[in-house]
């Protein structure tokens, strides 16, 4: 079985069996055949072979003869003294050496039939088909290359149907992709405006429920001091009219005193006028003693109703009072809170709501913001173009499978086609391959960029808050070191104000000191003249001239009188000036612990701001980790609602148990009692006070004052210098705060110079960046490249078949 591969002048190498019927024996012999086509246009032909009277004939006629290829399969037919033939060898001549075999073409005398036949032929074997092919199965075989000529048509149709497709869908998606990324900016931006508000909203429920606890904690206090008011003003209404009562009783008394004193004239009536203006000047005495303890008793109110044996009973009502406002405080404070936790609560959940409104079908936020890059967006192109021509090869290698299958051997010509196929599929699918991985590196990178500048971002305005902070910090220490200086200032002021007092006192001690030596010099002039006069009285009595001698001497005796009262108004007046300097004394005192306590707060507030400074440092590395905890508020926000409910039911336990202690009973029984020991108290207290007002003591009360007064003007002066001590010491801290000062300067030196170099670590990111966007530049005009390497391979392919359609379709014309 000889196969003929057949190409445009070429040798093939076969053995030709000839069999001569009419001598009976058989020549086989290898031959050297060589086909040549003079005319492309004729590929299949119908000939008759004759075989010359020079090859063995007597008589020169031709004889009937059998061509064989290899086997006993009958190729020539014996017709009319000649040999008919059908073959597939397309050629017009066949030179034997040796042998004279001639083809005489017979052309032009075909019917219809035969022109399809060989139309079909000619098709057949410009598509590599060189088989036998049947009389009976031309029409199946026309309408089979009909239908796969109309295939291979529609097909290339669709491939440009769909390229124009896929081009359009590439310039909506440019066209669309900026609107994308202005949406999901806005989206974003809506999100953090939500949670700005959502936080602005607690802050001012916070700050209004604060305000309203102060508002309520300053109505109590308001009144209670209108009740204590009330207490005073009544207080002092009954001081007045007991002092009016006791002026009245003092008047009635000097009254009864000067009118028995006008009714007595004898000698013994004049002994009698000595000592009764020492009577008078002791009910002054009385009086100036007394003032001071009726001023003393109202501000004493509390401790004189303690007195009497009570003084347990009332500490512990008032203990109960404080502990009883203190649970209302406390529970009025967690109802606040309770209410505050609800609508933040409540907020959580519509924000939550609102969130997954947004994301009902269709993915998460992050998934579309990612979509939303250029990069990722090419990735996805190219990706999806990789699959499509991976499904179009997939679908010719079916394809080419199928042949195969179907056609048990092909031509070479096939053979080649397919091999260069391949070829072309490889290199694409290597180029393409090549890309994607570049584009799948480029894409990686551009996130882990992106990441990093996010990353960058947040800790550029975690800076900005860090040195917003700080800012406000070292106002506030400048604020404290100004009210530190204002408070020094009005240190030294008291200092001066104190130093002036001590001042006046000397001079009041002063005008004292001279005050009892003209009363004692007084006192010794009054003895010598009742001395004089007793012995005037004794040595004349009865005459006319000593009636005038005491007169006379009654008349001086009345004038030192007055001086003395004088004198003792002039006392009078300094023991109230001496008063108010102990008032004005115990004032500085007060507004020295005060400043005092200023001076501690200041200090306090101080190490406050270093601690605050200390935490904004650890904040600073912290805010990092924050990122991962964020993710995690759902459930942490979720719990939060279930500990919430459980304390809303604890604190509702409480307030129930709380209650039920307002409501007992006994508390109010209490208070009664309590009541009415205060009105024994207040009886008590009126009967000491009378006690007190009749156990005075004028001159004696006045030393012992004055004794006291030295001693407190003694422990004055220590104070003073004790204060003159504090004073430098707080000098020693003012000097500790301005080094502490000095420190945080640096600090904030320090902190500025990170910045700046968290600055330059940004710039060198941004050209990085720069540089990586350039790369990329690059790597997209390479993939361009790539791609239009692809699509004129693919256009030669198709060029390629459409000629071959195309030459077809010119044969068959």
């Amino acid at each position: 079985m000889c196969l003929y591969r057949w190409s445009d002048g070429t040798t093939v190498r076969s053995s030709l069996t000839l069999v001569d019927c009419t001598m009976g024996h058989t020549m086989v012999e290898p031959m050297e055949v060589r086909f040549t086509c003079h005319n492309s246009a004729v590929q299949s032909y119908l000939g008759r072979l004759h075989y010359g009277p020079h090859h063995g004939g007597t008589n020169g006629n031709s004889h009937d003869l059998w061509l064989m290829l290899g086997g006993n399969i009958p190729l020539l037919y014996l017709v009319n003294n000649g040999l008919t033939f059908h073959t597939t060898i397309p050629v017009s001549k066949v030179s034997i050496p040796g042998k004279c075999l001639q083809l005489s073409t017979m052309l032009g005398h075909c019917s219809v039939s035969e022109s399809r036949y060989i139309a079909l032929r000619n098709q057949l074997d410009e598509l590599g088909y060189h088989y036998t092919l049947g009389v009976e199965s031309v029409h199946l075989v026309e309408q089979i290359l009909s239908d796969f000529v109309h295939t291979t048509n529609n097909l290339y149709h669709y491939k440009q149907l769909a390229q124009r497709c896929i081009e359009e869908q590439r310039n909506f998606d440019l066209g669309v992709a900026p609107y994308k990324e202005d949406n999901a900016r806005l989206v974003q931006e809506c999100n953090t405006l939500h949670l700005k508000l959502m936080h602005t909203q607690e802050d001012a429920r916070k700050l209004h429920k604060g305000l309203k606890r102060q508002l309520r904690k300053l109505e109590m206090e308001n009144r209670d001091l209108r009740f204590v008011n009330s207490q005073q003003l009544a207080r002092i209404k009954e001081l007045e009219l007991e002092c009016v009562d006791s002026s009245k009783k003092l008047m009635e008394q000097q009254c009864i005193e000067y009118t028995g004193a006008g009714i007595n004239t004898g000698p013994a009536s004049k002994k009698k006028t000595i000592p009764r203006p020492s009577s008078v000047s002791r009910g002054r005495h009385r009086k100036i003693v007394s003032e001071p303890l009726r001023a003393i008793s109202p501000s004493q109110k509390e401790s004189g109703d303690m007195a009497g044996g009570q003084e347990n009973q009332v500490p512990h009502l008032a203990t109960l009072r404080s502990e009883l406002s203190l649970l209302q405080e406390k529970c009025s404070q967690q109802a606040d809170s309770l209410v505050l936790l609800n609508e933040m609560v409540r907020a959580r959940d519509c924000e939550i709501a609102r969130l997954s409104s947004l994301l009902e079908g269709g993915r998460p936020h992050k998934a579309v913001c990612k979509d939303y890059f250029k990069c990722n967006n090419k990735c996805d192109e190219l990706r999806e173009e990789l699959i499509r021509l991976g499904e179009t090869n997939k679908q010719l290698e079916d394809h080419l499978a199928d042949a195969v299958m179907k056609q048990h051997e092909a031509m070479t010509r096939a053979i080649q086609l397919a091999d260069q196929l391949k070829m072309v599929t490889r290199d694409t699918r290597c180029s393409e391959r090549d890309g994607g991985e570049e584009h799948c590196k480029d894409s990686s990178n551009l996130t882990r960029l992106q990441e990093r500048l996010d990353q960058v971002e947040r800790e550029l305005q975690h800076n900005k808050a860090l040195h917003s902070r700080l800012e406000t910090a070292q106002h506030d220490k400048n604020r404290l070191e100004e009210a530190q200086g204002s408070s020094a200032e009005e240190r030294r002021k008291m200092t001066d104000r104190i130093n002036q007092f001590t001042l006046i006192e000397q001079d009041l001690m002063e005008e004292i000191q001279h005050l009892k030596e003209s009363s004692s010099l007084q006192k010794r002039r009054i003895s010598e003249l009742e001395e004089q006069v007793r012995g005037r009285k004794s040595s004349r009595r009865g005459s006319s001239t000593d009636v005038k001698v005491a007169e006379h001497n009654g008349s001086i005796v009345e004038k030192l009188e007055s001086e003395r009262d004088r004198y003792c108004t002039r006392l009078k007046q300094q023991g109230e000036k001496l008063r108010a300097l102990e008032a004005k004394l115990e004032e500085a005192q007060l507004v020295l612990k005060d400043k005092d306590q200023q001076l501690t707060t200041l200090h306090q507030q101080l190490l406050e701001l270093q601690e605050a400074n200390r935490q904004l440092h650890q904040e600073k590395f912290d805010a990092q980790t924050q990122a991962d905890i964020l993710f995690g508020d759902k459930e942490a926000l979720e719990t939060r609602l279930k500990s919430l409910q459980s304390n809303r039911d604890t604190h509702r336990g409480e307030k129930i148990t709380s209650d039920k202690v307002v409501s007992q009973q006994p508390l109010e029984e209490q208070l009664e009692s309590c009541r009415a020991e205060l009105c024994q108290q207040r009886a008590l207290y009126n009967q000491l006070t009378v006690l007190q007002e009749q156990t005075d003591r004028a001159l004696a009360d006045a030393q012992s004052q004055l004794s006291a007064v030295q001693s407190e003007l003694s422990t004055l002066q220590d104070r003073v210098q004790e204060l003159e001590r504090e004073r430098t010491l707080l000098e020693r801290e003012v000097t500790g705060l301005k080094a502490e000062r000095n420190t945080q300067r640096s600090t904030l030196a320090q902190v500025d110079q990170e910045r700046d170099t968290l600055l330059l670590a940004v710039d060198n990111k941004t050209e990085q960046l720069a540089a990586l966007e350039q790369d990329l530049k690059a790597k997209d005009t390479h993939l361009t490249k790539l791609k239009e390497v692809v699509a004129d391979l693919q256009k030669k392919l198709a060029c390629s078949m459409a000629l071959s359609a195309s030459s077809g379709y010119s044969q068959q014309m």
